[in-house]
């Protein structure tokens, strides 16, 4: 038998959808809606956990990731790769788990293997350049000035369906590609002001 607090994480859990699924099937003609979700998602990002608790890098975010529960909250899931970072003793705790994250939203420095697992800001640092790419595949939904793109992964326009980290090193590391950024996004406020503030969470994440 299940105990009420199982039951209310059953029922919780019932309730999410992934975020990709979300974007994929229904376009967002309400700006504030997805600038809710935007903010809702900086938030789980950035939480703050009390003094003397260990800070957590995610390593495999992607929109697959992230949850949506019928509130429209979000949820972060997966923590399979996660590292954990005790500040007070400044130690790393990475898992042994051989599996890596998603080779199309590792960041640069893990496709090219210059990565300091030393540091813990280098995660931060990765954690921030895949959600980035998260936000990118929100915006696309997004009707701005009348114009809704379709929806698709980051860079579905230059790799394969299934990319091997060679495909993403080449496109990411060496030639330098980033997602293409429409002319209307430009002029969208929360659009260019969550992606500003999404460049500025490696500053503030513990």
């Amino acid at each position: 038998m299940l105990t009420n607090g199982r039951e209310e994480v059953i029922k919780s859990c019932v309730s999410l959808l992934e975020l990709n699924a979300q974007v994929f099937c229904h376009s967002s003609k309400n700006i504030t809606k997805t600038e809710c979700c935007y903010t809702d998602f900086c938030n789980n990002i950035t939480l703050r956990l009390p003094v003397g608790k260990p800070a957590i890098a995610h390593r495999d975010l992607k929109s697959k990731n992230i949850l949506v529960k019928r509130n429209e909250t979000c949820a972060i899931a997966d923590l399979g790769l996660a590292v954990k970072h005790d500040s007070v003793l400044n130690t790393i705790d990475i898992p042994q788990n051989p599996r890596v994250g998603t080779k199309r939203y590792m960041a640069p420095e893990i496709l090219d293997d210059v990565m300091n697992m030393n540091i813990f800001e280098s995660f931060k640092r990765a954690d921030i350049y895949s959600l980035g790419l998260v936000y990118w595949e929100i915006a696309r939904r997004c009707s701005v000035g009348g114009i809704t793109e379709e929806y698709q992964l980051p860079y579905y326009d230059v790799v394969p369906s299934d990319p091997s980290i060679e495909d993403m090193r080449r496109v990411v590391c060496e030639q330098k590609f980033r997602p293409n950024i429409p002319n209307q996004w430009q002029s969208c406020e929360v659009i260019h002001r969550d992606f500003s503030r999404g460049a500025k969470l490696g500053k503030n994440w513990l």
